[in-house]
């Protein structure tokens, strides 16, 4: 049989300024571009999709995204590297959506008060998880791209889309 199924995922970041009455995603000031195609972890395959087509209790389904600092993620890793985890919600709920019946996208935001330290953060990497929690290492697929600096007075945003093919 001929038949396969391929995933690439792909994802931009963006950082925002506030407006000059405190309103969110005033201005954008960075843009990582659309960055892609994204390494699937083997906790990705297994998980996200053999124990989710096979129904298994095993399955994890995304409901997070995580921004880091470091490099891409090794296919045989469960964590993001240099995961920004400054405080205990650090990953952030997604909101799901599909366009037709072949691309999932998960947003995820993060407003200026998870960026707490005094100097910018220099953003690397994002990555999608099952659960919040920084000590649970199921990382589905991340990826690293050039730098961006994350000051505490600015908001973050992650659209991660995942496109299924049958080529």
């Amino acid at each position: 049989v001929d038949d396969k199924l391929v995933i690439r995922g792909f994802y931009r970041v963006a950082i925002y300024d506030y407006g000059p009455n405190g309103e969110p995603n005033h201005k954008l000031v960075s843009d990582s571009g659309l960055m892609g195609p994204n390494q699937m972890t083997n906790i990705g395959f297994l998980n996200y999709i053999a124990y989710v087509l096979g129904a298994s209790a095993g399955s994890n389904l995304v409901s997070y995204a995580a921004l880091g600092t470091g490099t891409a993620p090794a296919s045989n890793t469960g964590g993001l590297p240099g995961e920004v985890v400054q405080v205990t919600d650090q990953r952030r709920p997604v909101t799901t959506s599909f366009n037709g019946s072949t691309q999932i996208q998960m947003i995820a935001s993060w407003a200026s008060g998870y960026q707490t330290v005094t100097t910018p953060i220099v953003l690397q990497n994002a990555g999608l998880y099952a659960l919040s929690q920084t000590s649970n290492q199921s990382l589905m697929c991340g990826k690293t791209y050039a730098t961006q600096t994350w000051a505490s007075n600015q908001s973050a945003a992650l659209t991660y889309q995942l496109n299924l093919r049958d080529t």
